[in-house]
């Protein structure tokens, strides 16, 4: 579906439970509209001269957020380069999953790809800083932090020897649930989590006394259609994606993490790119992330909108409850640091936020 009135049409038919609204196969919706992506390419091969990328995904072809990614970031590359660069992209994870396609970039046979913040966070741990419980309060305070320490971060993946290309949003993920409406800490104490992505999730759930069931990324949305757990942290995309309107009775939106994503290339592979390409492309780097991340916004909240519209409760926590979560899960901000992230890293986030507040 391409267009507003197709996606439009599409919030519609899921909020009104029709399921011939989504592709046959669950999964490949989910992935492709829960993943950021590099999802283009220009088609032919190269000319002479031009440099070409192999980028992986396990995002369907030109569904989802694939839109965005070709009305937003394609033409932004095309302009950079001057149309000296072709991307070659393999969709629908036929070569894997985020852990398959990192050891494809390291073996040489991919130039990058587009990760999910479980993905990143497996590139550069230290990303995982930034989906500590209750970190930001609003997008306002991620942009901040986006815009002002883009290059501390750029940093960390040029010391694996990759390029940042661009540090998107994932969502301030949602707490969905099947049993328990999870507005009270003891519910959660009583409820199974899907464990997905990676340490900083598993020390929150571990603080809020939830029991923790690790599933892989291809069988996130089945676990929970199957009853394997009860819950799940994740964006409102994946739950319209995945049909889990069928299974879900609870959604809380309590913003309890933010979750980036990663499009990242091989250094080598960016320096392929005349310097004056890369320079282009950097000048307009910050303002195709700003019109993506809006318009992904925009989708998110259109997704929680036709959830609500289903019949999927809207769980509003008092404010005594949301305090307990926060004081329980607070001190994983402090066990961490140094372990996962470092402490100068942490503290500077932590500094420009008060800064802000």
């Amino acid at each position: 579906m391409t267009g507003k009135k197709s996606w439009n049409k599409y919030l519609s038919c899921a909020a009104a439970g029709r399921t011939g609204c989504f592709l046959p196969k669950a999964l490949v919706i989910f992935l492709a509209i829960f993943l950021p992506w590099p999802v283009c390419a220009f088609g032919a091969e190269p000319a002479s001269g031009h440099v070409q990328w192999r980028m992986a995904t396990m995002a369907a072809d030109n569904v989802g957020w694939g839109k965005h990614i070709r009305e937003m970031v394609l033409p932004v590359v095309d302009e950079a380069t001057n149309s000296g660069v072709s991307i070659k992209v393999f969709w629908g994870g036929i070569l894997g999953d985020d852990f398959r396609v990192i050891e494809r970039m390291e073996a040489q046979s991919l130039d990058g790809a587009g990760f999910t913040a479980q993905g990143a966070i497996a590139l550069v741990p230290e990303m995982g800083v930034l989906t500590l419980p209750f970190l930001f309060e609003n997008y306002e305070q991620v942009d901040l932090i986006r815009s002002t320490m883009f290059s501390r971060f750029e940093s960390l993946f040029a010391a694996k020897d990759l390029k940042l290309l661009m540090w998107a949003d994932q969502d301030f993920d949602q707490i969905i649930s099947r049993n328990l409406p999870l507005d009270r800490i003891e519910q959660f104490e009583r409820t199974k989590f899907l464990s997905w992505m990676g340490v900083v999730e598993e020390a929150t759930l571990k603080a809020l006394g939830a029991k923790m069931v690790p599933v892989e990324v291809p069988e996130l949305s089945s676990a929970v259609r199957e009853g394997v757990v009860d819950a799940a942290i994740g964006p409102a995309m994946w739950a319209i994606g995945a049909q889990l309107q069928a299974v879900v009775r609870y959604i809380n939106p309590i913003k309890i993490r933010y979750a980036p994503s990663a499009i990242v290339v091989n250094n080598t592979s960016f320096a392929k790119l005349k310097p004056e390409h890369q320079k282009a492309f950097h000048s307009m780097r910050d303002t195709m992330t700003e019109r993506y991340c809006k318009a992904v916004r925009e989708d998110n909240e259109r997704a929680l909108t036709a959830l609500w519209a289903y019949g999927i409760r809207e769980v509003t926590m008092s404010p005594e409850e949301v305090q307990i979560l926060r004081d329980r899960t607070r001190p994983v901000w402090d066990e961490l640091a140094d372990k996962v992230y470092s402490r100068a890293l942490f503290e500077e986030i932590i500094k420009r936020l008060e800064k802000s507040r």
